[in-house]
């Protein structure tokens, strides 16, 4: 279950730094760092569990204060893209 978790706040965190980086973003800036703040801690505090993640070398000693670093595979991008659509019933074009 926990794995489930922090796999669930990793892709979250990286669906919505790529909305954000396009300048489509859907939540706010304050639920952003929410998340990443909970995201941080769970990584913290469950290493072990969240070293076995696929997207854990995208986390490894990043603080939560920006998604600069991210890269932002096409599984990330079709999240991002079914994500939007859910929230705004546009469809998200990507070049």
């Amino acid at each position: 279950m926990l794995r489930e978790v922090i796999n669930k706040y990793m892709n979250q965190i990286l669906v919505h730094s790529y909305l954000y980086s396009i300048n489509e973003a859907i939540i706010t800036d304050y639920d952003w760092d929410l998340r990443a703040k909970k995201l941080v801690k769970l990584i913290e505090e469950n290493k072990e569990i969240a070293k076995t993640l696929p997207y854990y070398e995208q986390f490894v000693d990043w603080g939560g204060d920006t998604s600069m670093n991210f890269v932002y595979d096409d599984t990330i991008i079709r999240r991002a893209q079914m994500a939007y659509w859910a929230k705004t019933g546009k469809r998200l074009t990507v070049e």
